[in-house]
């Protein structure tokens, strides 16, 4: 009881502090957020023990609860610690360094109160099992505790129900813990902005500089590239002072500094060689890793200093100073749990960052003192200081810069490393991702030691850039070598034949696979069967798949996505249906990859049946199932339910499930409702991609209102993005329909490498704004650079023909497209056409026109004639055209067209056909829905 009491006492400190909570300048909200997490933990276990224990057998049967609420107790005195220090001012500066980028309050004091609290509430009950004098209730205690750990509490739904309220944080503390920290750093910015701004004589010189460099670091202006803190603002500071010298040949020292200890690290000579090991170390943040704060260069003297937290001693160093024959158990079991709390913690944190230690030692345990209870505590952090671990480090990262990529290369040829293939073949990887596919043959040729990996690497390099001659001729050079191809080789080059429509040289390796052994491996299986459906061959891809004996679930999910791709959507149900009879347990990638094929609206009902397969097998509450699921009902118009599944996903701001109903409600004409969600995204920190940047745009371009899309224009400029192609052409479309000519042109101007994409942008906005002569000129221009025209292009054409009335000039493009440019015309070109004729009064001819074509023609085509007979008050030909339309359209569509053949009518004074048309249109919609208007 006694240590409950104490705890207590430290919340009531705490509570007592927050009183003035407003006064707290760095991190305030992470200290309000810890005494919220802290009250309620404090408030659960009370509530526990009244329920389990009784007052009057404090002293016999509590004794369980000692230990455990003594750990909780130095939490919670840590925890108020932390927040004392950050209400204090003294020594201001010296907090912002060792502060602004930490995030001890959740990754330290509430992991803390994390691993604590559950061994307090097992102590209670187990304590509750022995509480009371009545036979029957201890028994029926011990028998409700036991059934705690039965399997059936696995159940997410059931545990929450039954002990959520016991051992759940609820979800509006959750939140808090990543948007309590992003809020303080701003609070902190706009604090140091102010300290910028107030008079010389409050602060000094070297301050102000100070919050210049934090400014740009903590706002982004100004990442780390080469660039640190001139040396001038720590050694001008008035306390600077260094103390002693420490281990490592002179290369480290402790400093005072703006009123704290700190330890200085030196590194000598020029910059850029220093950069990679420099900005890892940087990097790094995290109360459990040695913590690097800032750093600083003094150009003269080519010197590079780096401020680190002060540590007193490594593991090692500890062990040898108070160990001895008087004292064999250097640390008690409680102190020894923490210690190995904070190495896994720390472990934990290098490897969410792909950066894996290698060399975890005593001597790499740095600890000091942070207990405030009987027991000594250790703060520890690992330290990473080797150079070959930071090498290793920077080759362990999925992607690097070209200019890193020849860092790391020149390190590697003059090191001991230079024979490794593992570096080469990372390299190699790394210059293909940059597109310098030069630089990566160069190093393949002159590497003497081919492993397999190398030659893959350079293989896909060439595939995935489509340059399948080399990676052919590598391929052949591969097989007459002593380094033979496995399953990865043959499936890069089949996906690279595949993605390049080349069926002649898919079926070649095709051939070698089989003769090789592999081509029923799983691996290059699964490939080929998905190289044959991407390529259009599913009868070929099916046939392979069934040869396999025994197909297992990725090479089902690969045949069924192959059926999906090509729109096969009746093919894939049965074949997953053959696969549930086979006994196949489906995943999410089979879901995803039936799903693909569910694209028309008329499959709604499809749709329905597959996500309630999937809330059968409970895979719906995977992200990437329901990613898929708001997908598919986006493209089937089924917004309603979209917005029902992205409602149940876990992080409502995932980047991938929102751009699925951001597509959606756009798709769908919900172009608000699109660009709300696509700013909510934004607010919670995502990165939209170029094709989610380039749809928004689209939305924009639909509601005709530039505001909109000048705000999505400040966020490209903002996340550099203005030159991809996509959004730059995205950009021309939605200047041009919201009117904004100038602003169009002048970013087209702007494209450095113009491609088919933004030439079509271009001519269909010169075109709705009525400047033919301009459009036509922008095509000649697109021919004399050598590009090559797609169906895209003469539809803005042909559209730009029909807003200007140029029959001549349209119907002379239409023949061209087919006859010198070998563009077979889509739907979209018949119906430019039919109102180019219809328009000029050549209705019979447009009527003609539409009969020559192939059967069945498409309802567009129908609909743009009766449209064209509409205007010119063509009765009889309507008649004709609305029949035709009957023939094939569906109930809604075809109401829409016995308006406009009702309209004939009307002019004609035939009302009786008038009322009769009409009745069916009410018939079909229900009634006549009450039309908005903004006028």
């Amino acid at each position: 009881m006694e240590q409950f009491r104490q705890i207590g006492e430290v919340l009531g400190s705490l509570n007592a502090l927050m009183v003035l909570q407003d006064d707290i300048l760095i991190n305030q909200r992470q200290c309000c957020l810890l005494l919220d997490i802290f009250s309620l933990a404090f408030n659960t276990v009370a509530e526990d023990i009244r329920q389990n224990l009784k007052l009057e057998e404090k002293h016999t049967k509590w004794r369980a609860l000692e230990q455990p609420l003594k750990e909780l107790y130095r939490v919670f005195k840590e925890g108020e610690t932390y927040v004392r220090s950050c209400m204090s001012n003294k020594d201001w500066w010296g907090k912002v360094i060792n502060f602004h980028q930490n995030k001890d309050c959740v990754e330290f004091h509430i992991h803390n109160l994390f691993c604590y609290f559950p061994a307090v509430i097992e102590a209670i009950e187990t304590a509750g099992e022995i509480s009371g004098l009545d036979p029957s209730e201890m028994d029926r205690r011990r028998v409700v505790f036991s059934r705690k750990y039965d399997r059936e509490w696995n159940d997410p739904k059931l545990f929450q129900w039954r002990f959520g309220k016991q051992y759940l944080v609820p979800k509006d503390i959750c939140s808090r813990f990543e948007h309590s920290w992003r809020e303080d750093r701003w609070n902190l910015v706009e604090t140091l902005q102010e300290k910028r701004k107030s008079k010389s004589d409050e602060i000094g010189k070297t301050e102000k500089r100070l919050a210049d460099f934090l400014l740009k670091k903590l706002t982004g202006l100004e990442q780390f590239n080469g660039k640190l803190f001139p040396s001038s603002i720590l050694v001008g500071s008035k306390d600077y002072q260094v103390r002693r010298r420490l281990g490592g040949g002179g290369q480290y020292k402790e400093i005072q500094w703006l009123g704290d200890s700190f330890v200085l690290r030196h590194f000598f000579g020029d910059l850029e060689p220093l950069d990679a090991e420099i900005s890892s170390l940087l990097s790094l943040c995290h109360s459990n890793i040695l913590q690097y704060l800032c750093g600083f260069y003094d150009e003269e003297k080519k010197e590079c200093s780096l401020v680190m937290e002060l540590m007193h001693k490594d593991l090692k160093s500890y062990m040898k100073e108070n160990c001895g024959p008087r004292r064999r158990y250097l640390f008690s079991v409680p102190v020894v749990i923490d210690i190995m709390l904070q190495i896994a913690r720390g472990m934990e944190y290098l490897h969410s960052n792909e950066i894996f230690h290698g060399d975890l030692n005593p001597m790499n345990i740095l600890l000091k003192e942070r207990s405030h209870t009987e027991d000594t505590f250790l703060a520890s952090a690992m330290s990473s200081q080797s150079q070959l671990r930071l090498i290793i480090n920077e080759f362990s990262r999925k992607i690097q810069t070209k200019l890193n990529t020849q860092k790391l290369h020149s390190f590697v040829t003059k090191s001991q490393l230079a024979r490794d293939p593992y570096f080469a073949t990372q390299l190699v990887r790394y210059y293909s991702l940059n597109d310098d596919l030069i630089s990566a043959r160069k190093l393949f040729d002159v590497f003497p030691e081919r492993s397999v990996f190398l030659w893959n690497s350079v293989i896909r390099a060439y595939a995935k850039s489509h340059h399948l001659g080399p990676a052919s001729s590598l391929f052949s050079q591969m097989l007459s070598s002593d380094t033979k191809p496995d399953s990865f080789t043959y499936a890069c080059l089949a996906r690279g034949f595949s993605e390049s429509s080349d069926t002649e040289g898919l079926r070649c390796i095709h051939g070698n696979a089989i003769v090789s052994g592999l081509g029923f491996d799983q691996v290059c299986g699964s490939t080929l069967v998905k190289a044959y459906s991407k390529a259009g061959l599913t009868f070929k891809a099916s046939k392979l798949f069934y040869s396999v004996a025994e197909p297992d679930v990725p090479l089902w999910n690969a045949m069924l996505s192959g059926y999906g791709s090509c729109g096969y959507w009746d093919e894939g149900i049965s074949m997953f249906n053959l696969m549930l009879r086979q006994g196949n347990r489906p995943d999410c990638y089979t879901m995803v990859a039936l799903m693909t094929g569910v694209i028309d609206p008329g499959l709604t009902l499809v749709a329905r049946s597959v996500h309630g397969f999937c809330l059968k097998v409970n895979l719906d509450s995977h992200s990437y199932v329901g990613c898929a699921l708001v997908s598919m009902y986006s493209r089937c118009k089924c917004i309603a339910s979209a917005c029902g599944v992205f409602s149940g996903i876990s992080e409502p701001t995932d980047l991938v499930a929102c751009s699925s109903l951001i597509n959606g409600y756009s798709k769908c004409g919900h172009h608000k409702e699109a660009l709300c969600l696509f700013n909510e995204l934004r607010m919670s920190g995502k990165k939209p991609d170029s094709v989610l940047v380039a749809i928004v745009l689209g939305s924009c371009a639909e509601l005709s209102d530039s505001l909109y899309g000048q705000e999505v224009h400040s966020y490209v400029i903002r996340q550099g993005l203005e030159l991809d192609i996509k959004v730059s052409s995205a950009l021309i479309d939605m200047y041009s329909k919201c009117g904004v000519l100038d602003s169009a042109m002048t970013l087209f101007a702007k494209v450095p490498e113009k491609s088919v994409v933004s030439f079509n942008s271009v001519i269909l906005g010169l075109g709705l704004n009525g400047f033919a002569s301009s459009a036509f000129e922008k095509f000649d221009e697109m021919l004399e650079m050598g590009l090559q025209p797609d169906e895209v292009t003469f539809s803005a054409l042909l559209c730009t023909c029909c807003h200007s009335g140029l029959l001549h000039e349209g119907q002379e493009m239409f023949m061209r497209m087919k006859r010198e440019f070998g563009v077979e015309p889509r739907t979209e070109h018949h119906v430019y056409i039919v109102k180019l004729m219809g328009m000029a009064g050549k209705v019979e001819e447009a009527f003609e026109f539409v009969m020559s074509l192939p059967r069945p023609v498409d309802t567009g085509i129908w609909g743009a004639l009766l449209s064209c007979c509409e205007v010119h008050e063509d009765a009889q030909l309507a008649e004709v055209v609305a029949e035709k339309i009957r023939e094939n359209e569906e109930e809604e569509r075809r109401s829409v067209y016995n308006v406009m053949l009702s309209n004939v009518y009307a002019r004609y004074g035939k009302w009786d056909e008038v009322e009769m048309l009409r009745d069916g249109v009410s018939e079909s919609f229900g009634g006549k829905l009450p039309g908005i208007s903004w006028v």
